[in-house]
């Protein structure tokens, strides 16, 4: 899963993309690709409905009832870690973890590799990851 999400870095981001490396993607695009290339397919979420205009993916993905939840402490490589934003506190953004304090995620401009924080000026990660592997 990681390697695969690692073809899109430098690729455009691009709200609603969900498509092949260097096509543009977001940040629910890049997590469902990269599912999809390791075997996962988190039906009934998919790439068909992650392109509508009010339907949004991240939160989809943190509620899906066949995802595994393990506290933000016990993150691993591989994990899925999401953010709420502040004024909300619903689910608006997901990255990978890549271990040694690093996430791999799609954010303006492009895909990249960034250090994680729990708290952003605008969102604060979730207390919970998503381990989609065992």
């Amino acid at each position: 899963m990681v390697a695969s999400a690692r073809r899109y870095l430098g690729s455009e981001y691009v709200w609603g993309g969900a498509g092949t490396p260097k096509r543009g993607i977001d940040c629910s695009g890049l997590v469902l690709q990269s599912l999809y290339s390791a075997g996962l397919d988190p039906r009934p979420i998919s790439i068909d409905k992650h392109v509508l205009p009010r339907y949004r993916t991240s939160r989809q993905l943190y509620r899906h009832p066949g995802l595994h939840h393990v506290p933000r402490a016990h993150k691993q490589r591989g994990d899925l870690v999401f953010y709420r934003k502040n004024s909300t506190g619903r689910v608006n953004h997901v990255a990978i973890y890549l271990g040694r304090g690093r996430l791999l995620e799609a954010v303006e401009p492009r895909v990249h590799v960034t250090r994680f924080v729990v708290r952003r000026s605008t969102q604060t990660a979730a207390p919970t990851v998503v381990r989609p592997f065992g």
